[in-house]
């Protein structure tokens, strides 16, 4: 007869933080909310019991994993999976991309009013150069009459 031991220890494996805290919502007995002097003191968000009688039951949040401590002793360590991390950077990198485009957007933006300004501003000239132009020709025509 095999029988399984259960040990005070549990490693799940998931692929998102939603899932995560799924499983968080199944594993732990109460509700929770932030401990922020906890969170402080830690440099990670830590989640407490906000049941009475369940102080000792909190969640870690620790980046790669969410560690789930109940007051029974047991422990579920919550991982994320290698293809989180990829999925992760991923979104990371599309985020860091998307802030690039918006500069580009903004900068072709600022090229174009100052385009504009540009091509009104030598327009603007053209004409005064015609209008000087034709004074020019009209002393040149007077002078030359006399």
């Amino acid at each position: 007869m095999n029988t399984a031991i259960a040990t005070p220890k549990t490693r799940i494996e998931v692929n998102s933080r939603k899932e995560a805290w799924a499983i968080v919502d199944q594993v732990f007995p109460t509700d929770y909310s932030k401990d922020e002097e906890c969170s402080q003191r830690a440099g990670y968000p830590v989640y407490r019991s906000t049941a009475e009688g369940h102080y000792y039951d909190y969640i870690c949040d620790l980046n790669d994993r969410f560690e789930i401590n109940l007051s029974t002793g047991k422990t579920v360590n919550v991982w994320f999976s290698e293809l989180y991390w990829k999925f992760r950077g991923i979104a990371e990198d599309n985020i860091a991309l998307r802030q690039k485009v918006d500069d580009l957007e903004t900068e072709i933006e600022s090229l174009k009013f100052m385009l504009d300004l540009y091509e009104k501003q030598k327009h603007e000239l053209q004409e005064r150069n015609a209008e000087l132009t034709a004074k020019i020709e009209k002393v040149f025509a007077l002078v030359s009459s006399i």
